[in-house]
């Protein structure tokens, strides 16, 4: 099985670390398929790095159903983007996939898909 795991090379994982260690970021623009985000290369954004979107607010919520015990939560997926072009004040992803009936919107959130 060690053969087919091979070790992130150094340079890469400085490059996302600042994004892996705060890892959201806001989209501020929707245009067709380009979304436009917050994150830059000051948060070790880099291209072609894969994000998830999420609408906050939007979770499932799993309880126990005899104690009602909250178990877990998890964020309900929009879809994905890829990012294409970074500058010093917002980056553009391209939208790779979209969950049907659903929308990306400015005020939703994306993290780093690890």
């Amino acid at each position: 099985m060690e053969r087919y795991l091979k070790p992130v090379t150094g340079d890469f994982s400085r490059q996302l670390s600042p994004l892996a260690l705060q890892n959201k970021g806001y989209v501020i623009a929707v245009q067709d398929k380009k979304v436009f985000i917050d994150l830059t290369a000051k948060d070790g954004l880099v291209p072609g790095v894969l994000l998830k979107i999420y609408r906050e607010g939007e979770e499932t919520i799993l309880t126990h159903p005899a104690t009602g015990e909250v178990l877990a939560s998890f964020k309900n997926e929009l879809g994905t983007i890829r990012i294409l072009e970074i500058s010093n004040k917002f980056s553009i992803g391209y939208l790779e996939s979209l969950v049907r009936g659903k929308e990306v919107r400015p005020g939703d959130r994306v993290f780093l898909v690890q």
